[in-house]
C-alpha cells in the first residue's frame, strides 16, 4: 500500500546543500540540448550529493567536504529509470518470497521477533549496471541490523544500519550488479529486530559513471569559499575513470565542457581529461591537456596518433577558474578551443574515422608519467557530448558549467 512516510536523514541529500542541488530548469535544458538526439557521453557536477559516493560499491555517500570520491554518477538522464519491482506497495504477497518470521498484512511487509530472515524478489539485473533501492521503514527496533542486498552469484550489500534506534524513515542504497545477481531483498540478520516496511523500489541508474577502485587514488570532495563544490586531484595518482567503453558511433563529432582551476603550477604536461583505447599505453582519441607552460590544449585522434589541434595560447593562472570547451569533428575543419569566452581555432582536420568507443578519464590517465600524468586540479564539472552542437547549444553548455563553478 503506497503511503507517504516521514524521512530520516539517512540516504538523503546534504542538509546544508544550497537550493541548486535540485534538478533545475537549466539542468533539464542542458540535458535536452546536448543529449536529446541520442548522443553518447556524460554529464557530471560535484554539487549533487545523491550522485557522489566514497567507493565504487555505492554503500556510503560522499556527503561532506573531505570525503573521497570513488563513484560519481552520470547526470545525463536526470534520474533513475522506471521502478521494476512488482508489488512494491505490498498489497499482497505476489511477487515476493518470505522467510519466517516475515508476513504481509495491511499493505506492509512485517518482520516479527524470532528468527533472522529476508524478504526477496527475483529480478533480471544487468551486469555492471548500478541500481538504486529504496524502501520506507516504520517502528523498527530491537538489537541488530538491517540492509538491502542484491543476491545470486556474489552478494552485493547496501549500507548496513543499526536497528535499535532506527524508528521510522527511508532507506536508500546504490548497488552495482555483478554476474549471477538475480534477486533483491530486505535482510534482517538478527532475530530480535522487528519493524514494518513499505514502498520498495528498484530503479536502474542509467549513464556512464566515473569511479576509482584504488582508495589512495580517489579525488577529494571540497567546497570553495563561493559555495561551489569540486573534486580535488593531487597531481600524483588521483583520477576518475569510466572503465567501460562509451558508444560514440552515432556521430563523428565530439564536444567537451570542463569547469576547472589549476591547483599548483606545473613544469611538465598533464592530462585534464581524455578518452583512450587503452589507458596508459595508447594515445588519446580526444582530450584536454596542460602544456609545460600551463597552457590548455585540446587534441584529437589523427590518422595514427593524436595531434594537438588548438591551444589556449597562454598560461592559465593558478587558482583562477576556467570554463573550457572544445569542439572537434572528424569530417570538417572546425576544431576550436574556447576558454572563458576566448576562442582559438585551427584549420587542422585530423581525418581518420569516427572517434570510436573508448574508456574515459577525468583528472588524468591512469597515473602514468610524463604528459600522461594526472593534473593537480580542481574540477567543478565535466560534460562530454557526442554530436554536433549549434552556437546556442554550446552557449547553454557553458552557462551550465559556469553555474556549477560559482562563476
Amino acid at each position: 500500500m503506497q503511503r507517504v512516510s516521514s524521512m530520516s536523514a539517512f540516504g538523503r541529500g546534504r542538509a546544508a546543500r544550497p537550493p541548486g542541488m535540485r534538478l533545475g530548469n537549466l539542468d533539464a535544458q542542458v540535458r535536452a540540448a546536448l543529449f536529446g538526439q541520442g548522443q553518447g557521453g556524460y554529464m557530471l557536477s560535484f554539487d549533487r550529493t545523491d550522485c557522489l559516493y566514497q567507493a565504487p560499491d555505492g554503500t556510503l555517500q560522499a556527503s561532506a567536504a573531505g570525503n573521497p570520491l570513488g563513484l560519481v554518477l552520470d547526470q545525463r538522464f536526470g534520474g533513475p529509470a522506471a521502478d521494476q519491482i512488482i508489488n512494491g506497495g505490498f498489497n499482497d504477497a505476489s511477487g515476493w518470497t518470505l522467510s519466517t518470521p516475515w508476513s504481509i498484512s495491511g499493505g506492509r511487509a512485517i518482520k516479527a521477533a524470532g528468527n533472522s530472515g529476508s524478504l526477496t524478489q527475483a529480478q533480471t539485473l544487468e551486469v555492471g549496471a548500478y541500481y538504486e533501492i529504496t524502501f520506507d521503514y516504520y517502528n523498527v527496533s530491537g538489537s541488530g541490523t538491517l540492509y538491502a542486498a542484491i543476491r545470486g552469484g556474489t552478494t552485493r550489500f547496501g549500507p548496513v544500519v543499526t536497528a535499535d534506534t532506527l524508528g521510522t524513515g527511508k532507506y536508500r542504497a546504490v548497488i552495482q550488479a555483478v554476474s549471477g545477481n538475480n534477486t533483491v531483498d530486505i535482510t534482517v540478520p538478527n532475530g530480535p529486530v522487528v519493524g514494518e516496511f513499505d514502498n520498495y523500489t528498484l530503479r536502474k541508474l542509467p549513464g556512464n559513471h566515473f569511479q576509482q577502485a584504488t582508495a589512495t587514488a580517489r579525488p577529494i570532495l571540497r567546497q570553495g569559499t563561493s559555495g561551489a563544490w569540486y573534486a580535488e586531484g593531487d597531481g600524483v595518482d588521483d583520477l576518475l575513470i569510466i572503465p567501460a567503453a562509451i558508444d560514440l558511433s552515432a556521430f563523428n563529432h565530439v564536444t567537451q565542457f570542463l569547469g576547472i582551476a589549476l591547483n599548483t603550477a606545473i613544469t611538465s604536461g598533464r592530462v585534464i581529461a581524455e578518452s583512450s583505447a587503452n589507458s596508459g599505453t595508447i594515445p588519446a582519441t580526444h582530450g584536454f591537456v596542460f602544456g609545460a607552460d600551463q597552457s590548455i590544449s585540446a587534441r584529437v585522434y589523427g590518422a595514427n596518433a593524436p595531434v594537438t589541434v588548438v591551444s589556449s595560447g597562454g598560461a592559465v593562472v593558478v587558482g583562477t577558474k576556467y570554463n573550457a570547451m572544445h569542439s572537434a569533428s572528424l569530417d570538417v575543419a572546425n576544431n576550436f578551443l574556447q576558454i572563458n569566452s576566448l576562442q582559438s581555432s585551427s584549420p587542422n582536420n585530423p581525418g581518420g574515422t569516427k572517434f570510436g568507443n573508448f574508456a574515459h578519464s577525468l583528472l588524468g590517465r591512469n597515473g602514468t608519467s610524463g604528459v600522461n600524468a594526472p593534473a593537480a586540479l580542481y574540477c567543478y564539472t565535466a560534460v562530454f557530448s557526442n554530436g554536433p552542437l549549434s552556437a546556442v547549444q554550446q552557449a547553454l553548455g557553458r552557462s551550465w558549467v559556469r553555474s556549477k563553478m560559482g562563476a
